[in-house]
Order: structure tokens, then sequence, then C-alpha cells
């Protein structure tokens, strides 16, 4: 694809796996057995889960957005 279109996918996805790893440390380094008890690894699950949903979400309103559908 032309540089013109490759700018803004390259950009988007950079942008979410930095979220992902950004959070994702979050949630490992704050969401432990010490804040939670044994409700740590399922509180922890849950809010990774929707993390990723809302993360899938942004990027296929970001590809929308860019095939120019929004």
């Amino acid at each position: 694809p032309p540089r013109s279109t490759l700018f803004p996918y390259t950009t988007l996805f950079r942008s979410a796996a930095h979220t992902w790893i950004g959070l994702w440390s979050v949630t490992t380094d704050y969401l432990t057995s010490l804040t939670f008890g044994k409700a740590a690894t399922s509180v922890r699950l849950v809010v990774q889960m929707a993390i990723a949903l809302l993360l899938l979400v942004y990027l296929l309103w970001g590809l929308l957005m860019i095939w120019g559908g929004a």
C-alpha cells in the first residue's frame, strides 16, 4: 500500500499495542493478592478482558475511520 495509507495503520496498531502493554503492566502490578486477596486472579482477568474488548472496539473503529466509513 502507498505510504499515505500505511502510516495510519501502523500508528493505530502501535498505539493499541502500547496501550495493551501499559495497562497489562498496571493490572499485573496493582491487582494482586495483597489488594484483592484470593479474588485477585479473577478480578485481574475480568479487567484485562474488558481492556482487550475495548481495544478491539477501538481498533475496529479506527480501521473504519481510515477506510472512510465513519
